[in-house]
C-alpha cells in the first residue's frame, strides 16, 4: 500500500481528499500545516505528497524547498493543491519542482488522476489485473477504449493533439 501526505490547513478539504485517497486503497497521513508536514516527512518518507499552498507557519512552497533540498526526499512526487490558479504561484511552484498543480475545486478523477499518473511515473505503482502496456492501471471501461485506440494509433506514421484537463492522464497516455 503506498503512502500518501495530505498538507492542508484546512481540515474539510484534507478530510475529503484524505478520504478519497483511503477509498481507492492508499495509506493517508494527515498535517495540518507545513511544519507538521515537514516532520511527519522526517518520520516516515511518503511515497507522495499532496500540499496545499497557502497555510500558516510554512506555505507549501517552503515546504517544497525543504523537500526537493533533502536528497532522502528530493524524488518523492509533489503535487499542489490551491483555492486558486493564479499564473505566477502555478509557475513558482513549477520552478521549484512541482511535479503537479490540480486547483480547487477538483473532481475525484482529477486528484486521482494526478496521483496515479506520478506514482506510475516513479514505478511505485505496478501493473494490475487492469494495466494497460505500460502498467497504467484501467478502471474506466471508456479509458480501456482510449489505451487501446492509442495503440492501433501508435502503428501509424501521424502526430495526435491530446486535450483534456490537468490530471486526467494525456503524459501518461503520450
Amino acid at each position: 500500500m503506498k503512502r500518501v501526505l495530505v498538507i492542508e490547513d484546512d481540515e474539510l478539504v484534507r478530510e475529503n481528499v484524505s478520504e478519497l485517497l483511503q477509498e481507492e486503497g492508499f495509506e493517508v497521513e494527515q498535517a495540518a500545516d507545513g511544519k507538521a508536514g515537514l516532520r511527519a516527512i522526517a518520520r516516515e518518507r511518503p511515497a507522495i505528497i499532496v500540499c496545499d499552498v497557502r497555510m500558516p507557519h510554512l506555505d507549501g512552497f517552503g515546504v517544497l524547498e525543504r523537500v526537493r533540498a533533502d536528497p532522502a526526499t528530493r524524488s518523492t512526487p509533489f503535487i499542489f493543491l490551491s483555492a486558486k490558479a493564479d499564473r505566477a504561484d502555478i509557475r513558482a511552484g513549477m520552478n521549484l519542482g512541482a511535479d503537479d498543480y490540480v486547483t480547487k475545486p477538483f473532481s475525484h478523477s482529477e486528484l486521482l488522476g494526478a496521483v496515479r499518473a506520478r506514482l506510475i511515473r516513479q514505478g511505485a505503482l505496478g501493473p494490475g489485473a487492469n494495466a494497460g502496456g505500460d502498467g497504467v492501471i484501467l478502471v474506466d471501461s471508456a479509458m480501456k477504449d482510449v489505451y487501446a485506440l492509442a495503440e492501433r494509433a501508435a502503428q501509424a506514421l501521424i502526430s495526435i493533439l491530446l486535450l483534456g484537463e490537468t490530471g486526467v492522464g494525456k503524459e501518461v497516455l503520450a
